[in-house]
């Protein structure tokens, strides 16, 4: 099939024309339908190809859908990456910075108007020397002038016209002369050195050069750094005490690091290299004051008392979570003083001031009032402890007399909220703390930031899940959905249910049931009976964490918008490119802008593609634990049941009773062993 041919699915040939004119960026009458294959569903295939028309139109019918535009050269450098900015990325069409190549000694008399003195040499060189001593190393053997020696004669130019027209502008030693009434001028050097002619501009170099120093970056007033250039030829050197007077001449006065000075200096000495960016100073800079302690007298995290043994042997859970609560007048927390911190100083010796700690990092919320040195917090009323960043309050418990109904209406609050009732059909309860309902809750919306404890049961709620911050507490579940970030406690049967945890599952008082439906933990179950012996399928999912799950749907949501994106360009853009490359057309300008849009914004899509997909792959790695996670079965599971752990399916041959269900790491596979042997 020739790649300008597409193949279109539609009920009808006008649809299809329709269909294919967009994908090929044409008319509807300028598509061929070349054969056509009737379809299982009633539609039919349909195989296309544009009709011949001329090179500009068939350009402006593709850029019609395209949008996007370059010209030929640019088309060309971005599908092959040879962009302008693509090879200035790569450096391509960086100038290259590479060393001078200096000309041999010349000891030709004349250059221009410039006639040498016998016995001078000089050097030509296309770029502009600095005296260091790399530069130096260049020029050993050419021969030194002496000092005061003629150098140059020029005839026939004006002794202020010399200076602009043959002097190069760096140069400090060369000396000009002009007898009088006559009309040459000559040029000599005030020291001895080395003659240079740098793009036809005279420059001496002195063969004697004291080593240098650079002060610089010490505007901040807490580093000083710089830069140590050793001597040339018999040149004097430097010394630590007349570096030291130099920084100080500066005005820096603290912080001089004699030690790296005196380091720098000899390496540069028996080195001959220049030194940079030393540190000659660093100043000391304050230490800030520690902020205010808090000390409280309670526990913020809502934590799990040990089980209760009941005398008829039973265990009782029901106390299991321990929320913060505050009588009137009892102490929360105390305040400490903050530190005043330690002073600075800069390099030129000013003092820097350290700020204090903050003397407040706590303050009274609802329900809290402070002590007369406003360091001790108080609690106003009895209720619930909570902590939110800087404030502590005490918040009572939203109670609710009866049912949540049409009476009630939908309740959301801060706190805590109890509710004597049950929560009715189609209505929602909300709150960032605890949620305690004493009867049911039956078809309704109920998310809380912490726990939720139902003495009755949840039915009813598959379409729209209970969602619980941290752990759930129930009498029974049917046909019910619950996300719980924390454990969950079912205390009789767990009914045709989806329930998915990043904590522990456990249901084995009283019937204990899990039958039907599907269970995702995180952390293990512990179970009475799991399955039936009618058949009912039960499916159990063990160290899977349904939050990570989440996410990546999320990301695969994303991933599946993007890859349309991508299609969708696709269909429009390689019609057209290849085509441009076929025919080698050219599109004007504002056509080549236009393209360029269109393939900057598919290089997007495909960044955000592996973005994505990067994403996807972390996410998978952590969203299953493989070691520690049991299914603990103390009465029977039953054939009907599915078992997977770590990714590994298993379910039994026949009914088993009190056995733990594990993954073995020695061979990934899953082992179920009686509890009377571990």
């Amino acid at each position: 099939m020739d790649k300008n041919n597409i193949v279109i699915d539609a009920n009808s040939t006008e649809d299809a024309l329709r269909l294919g004119a967009r994908a090929l960026g044409v008319k509807n009458d300028m598509v061929a339908v070349l054969s056509e294959q009737p379809l299982p569903n009633g539609n039919t295939r349909y195989q296309l190809a544009p009709k011949s028309e001329s090179a500009d139109e068939s350009i402006e019918h593709y850029l019609s859908f395209v949008e996007r535009q370059m010209q030929d050269f640019e088309i060309a450098g971005i599908v092959k990456g040879m962009s302008k900015d693509d090879l200035e990325t790569r450096g391509v069409l960086n100038a290259e910075i590479a060393e001078s190549e200096h000309g041999h000694h010349r000891v030709d008399r004349t250059f221009g108007p410039m006639q040498f003195s016998e016995n001078v040499e000089y050097q030509e060189c296309d770029a502009v020397l600095t005296q260091d001593e790399h530069w130096m190393n260049h020029l050993e053997n050419l021969a030194c002038i002496t000092e005061k020696e003629i150098l140059v004669t020029i005839r026939g130019i004006a002794k202020q016209d010399v200076f602009k027209r043959f002097i190069d502008p760096q140069d400090k030693h060369l000396v000009l002369n002009q007898p009088s009434k006559e009309l040459f001028v000559t040029i000599s050097g005030d020291v001895a050195g080395r003659l240079l002619l740098c793009k036809g501009r005279l420059l001496l170099l002195p063969r004697d050069i004291d080593a240098d120093l650079l002060i610089h970056n010490i505007s901040n007033s807490m580093l000083a750094t710089g830069d140590i250039t050793p001597p040339y030829g018999e040149g004097k050197p430097l010394t630590l005490d007349k570096i030291i007077d130099l920084l100080k001449a500066r005005g820096v006065l603290f912080g001089i690091k004699t030690q790296a000075i005196e380091t720098a200096l000899s390496k540069s000495l028996a080195d001959r290299v220049k030194m940079e960016n030393i540190c000659f100073a660093r100043g000391m800079p304050p230490i800030s004051g520690t902020d205010a302690k808090v000390e409280t007298f309670f526990s913020d995290e809502v934590g799990n008392e040990d089980f209760t043994i009941l005398a008829d042997g039973h265990i009782d859970y029901h106390r299991k979570v321990v929320i913060p609560m505050a009588h009137k007048g009892d102490l929360l927390a105390r305040v400490s003083l903050p530190s005043t911190g330690q002073a600075g100083m800069d390099i030129f010796g000013n003092m820097i001031t350290s700020p204090p700690g903050s003397a407040h990092p706590l303050y009274p919320g609802e329900g809290v009032r402070t002590g007369t040195d406003e360091r001790e917090f108080y609690a106003l009323r009895d209720g619930q402890i909570c902590m939110n960043l800087d404030t502590i309050s005490v918040l009572p418990t939203y109670q609710v007399v009866g049912n949540v109904d049409y009476h009630s209406g939908n309740i959301e609050f801060d706190g805590n909220i109890q509710i004597t009732g049950s929560i009715l059909p189609g209505f929602t309860v909300r709150a960032k703390g605890d949620i305690q309902v004493f009867g049911n809750i039956e078809s309704a919306t109920v998310e809380t930031g912490r726990d939720l404890l139902v003495k009755g049961g949840i039915f009813g709620t598959t379409q729209i899940p209970i969602k619980v911050g941290r752990h759930l507490v129930v009498h029974h579940l049917q046909n019910a959905s619950v996300e719980v970030e924390g454990n969950v406690h079912i205390l009789h049967s767990c009914l045709h249910s989806q329930v998915e945890t990043s904590g522990e599952f456990q249901c084995i008082e009283q019937k204990g049931t899990l039958l039907g439906g599907t269970l995702i933990t995180l952390r293990g179950a512990e179970i009475r009976h799991v399955g039936s012996d009618a058949g009912t399928p039960t499916r159990l999912i063990l160290g899977q964490d349904f939050l990570v799950r989440k996410k990546i749907k999320e990301a695969q949501t994303a991933l599946d918008f993007v890859n349309a994106g991508l299609v969708k360009i696709e269909n429009y853009l390689a019609p057209l490119l290849a085509m441009l490359s076929k025919q080698k057309i050219s599109p004007d300008a504002e056509q080549s802008q236009r393209l360029k849009v269109v393939i900057d914004r598919r290089k997007e899509l495909l960044a955000h593609q592996t973005l994505i997909k990067n994403r996807i792959q972390r996410l998978d790695r952590s969203a299953n634990l493989m070691s520690g996670v049991r299914l603990k079965v103390v009465g029977s599971i039953f054939p009907d049941v599915k078992v997977q752990i770590g990714g590994v399916p298993w379910h039994p041959e026949s009914e088993l009773t009190s056995v733990e269900i594990s993954l073995d790491p020695s061979n990934n596979h899953i082992r179920a062993v009686h509890m009377h042997h571990l």
